[in-house]
């Protein structure tokens, strides 16, 4: 129950279920123990006392992550087992197992025969199962049915029917069972029989059997059934006839001719005696419909439950708490004034630029790249990265391209092509050098871990006084696509 459905998360929120399902979703409760950390039991967004319980279904900064949910929904949650609440584990309804040792007791009704008047000299069974609910893969209920035909070809007797034994309950071993009881028939009265069904797999396997001697393997699904088939038909031997597929749920007044419209009716009486042989058994279809509804609510509970968990995590990974100056511990600083080679990006927008570099709107460009210093903001280390999410927030995530054949650069209104984001970075640093040596702007290139918490990977970058407000709004859009980027692959998910 817990897993259902596990797959339709993407693959970030299935590692957020799975943290807080094996216990791993740490919160300041815990993480106070850890000698590396903040020797704190206070929650970081709202400042109280944190623990898992409180970060699902107290926080307020948490509240919008359970707005899908009532009050009542949430008093009602609250008052479940921990292991469900906080860890989002779902436990199977007791009528679920109830129903599961019902359909153990389910007695085996292959052989036991309603015998018409008078048997056919040559049998024509046809054969069907049924199944209720059948996309439910925990409350299934299973049946099948058997009947032959009359020597006048217009009479259907039902000679055989029941319910499925067992806890596995699929329409496909209802088949199987249905084909059981038709071969079992023929044995007991030593007639030749003739299996029609709707059910292509029984078909073919009907087929394979008639013709030579198989092996079923024990690991193959429904190996008893089908091994039970296998043995049926070898020991008709000469008896068997074959089998017939038929069109299942079709309408007589779609018969093309008698042939047709008599195995179309033959088809429809097996199908109403496998749907109707459940009534015989009230007991089991009362508890199958109430495990039904059970199941129902618990996928719905599920379902709301891992929600919450999901967005708690999510929101949580990408929250970046501000850091205050007499908090950050006093390191030597990375690098010299005179290692850092500090960058003056002033180009006069009038500045004569060769051919290559005589791009559409570059005075826009310039005049956007001017705007990037701020004297009075401190030295920082920007990579290419960092300069490409603030270039495509300014031009609409238009792309600078070179081409090889003519040595130039051009830069489309829009672009027709996609071109991803590293790639798109690669091409704006290109040209970015080549207007600086063109503008005579000493320059330095420096392999190091850029000015930021939100890429901590070595990279190619500058040194220049970024405005603040362009910095913050650059790791804000980082921020909201991943907490952070250990390295350059991680960058190749971005548009």
């Amino acid at each position: 129950m817990t897993m259902g459905k596990f797959q339709c998360w993407s693959p970030d929120e299935q590692a957020i279920l799975r943290k807080a399902l094996n216990g791993t979703f740490f919160t300041a409760d815990k993480t106070k123990h850890i000698q590396t950390g903040t020797r704190s039991s206070l929650c970081k967004f709202c400042q109280q006392e944190d623990s898992l319980y409180h970060r699902h279904w107290e926080c307020q900064y948490m509240q919008q992550c359970r707005s899908h949910l009532t009050a009542s929904q949430i008093q009602e949650m609250q008052n479940l087992l921990p292991c469900i609440y906080n860890h989002g584990w779902i436990p199977e309804p007791p009528s679920l197992q109830a129903l599961y040792r019902a359909c153990q007791n389910i007695p085996d009704t292959t052989t036991d025969f309603v015998w018409p008047v008078q048997l056919p000299s040559e049998l024509h069974a046809f054969t069907d199962g049924g199944c209720l609910a059948p996309a439910n893969s925990f409350c299934r209920l299973a049946s099948w049915g058997c009947v032959i035909a009359d020597e006048d070809f217009h009479t259907f007797h039902p000679v055989s029917g029941g319910a499925v034994p067992g806890v596995i309950q699929t329409a496909l071993r209802g088949e199987i069972l249905a084909a059981c009881s038709a071969l079992e028939l023929a044995i007991t009265v030593k007639h030749p029989v003739v299996v029609w069904t709707d059910n292509d797999l029984v078909y073919k396997r009907l087929r394979i059997f008639g013709r030579r001697q198989c092996w079923i393997k024990p690991a193959q699904k429904d190996h008893d059934l089908w091994g039970r088939l296998h043995d049926l038909v070898r020991r008709l031997g000469s008896l068997y006839r074959g089998t017939v597929k038929v069109v299942s749920h079709q309408q007589l007044e779609g018969s093309r001719n008698e042939l047709e419209w008599w195995a179309i009716g033959g088809n429809s009486a097996a199908d109403n005696v496998a749907t109707t042989i459940l009534q015989s058994h009230p007991l089991l279809g009362s508890q199958w419909l109430q495990a039904k509804q059970d199941v129902t609510c618990v996928q719905i509970l599920r379902q709301q439950l891992h929600k919450v968990i999901v967005e708690v995590g999510k929101r949580s990974v990408l929250f970046r708490e501000p850091q205050k100056e007499s908090d950050a511990p006093a390191f030597a600083p990375r690098l010299s004034r005179e290692d850092a080679a500090e960058v003056k990006i002033r180009i006069d927008p009038t500045l004569q630029v060769p051919w290559r570099y005589q791009i559409d709107r570059l005075g826009s460009f310039i005049r956007w790249l001017n705007s990037l210093q701020d004297d009075a903001a401190p030295v920082q280390l920007v990579s290419w990265f960092q300069l490409q999410v603030v270039f495509d927030k300014e031009f609409n995530g238009t792309s600078l391209a070179y081409s090889s054949h003519s040595k130039r650069w051009t830069w489309p209104q829009t672009s027709s092509k996609y071109v991803p984001f590293v790639r798109r970075s690669n091409l704006l640093a290109a040209f970015l050098q080549g207007l600086l040596g063109v503008a005579q702007i000493p320059y330095r290139v420096l392999h190091i871990r850029p000015s930021t918490s939100v890429l901590t990977f070595w990279t190619q970058c500058l040194s220049f006084r970024l405005n603040t407000q362009v910095r913050d709004q650059i790791d804000d859009w980082f921020s909201e696509h991943q907490g952070t980027f250990p390295s350059v692959r991680a960058l190749r998910t971005l548009r």
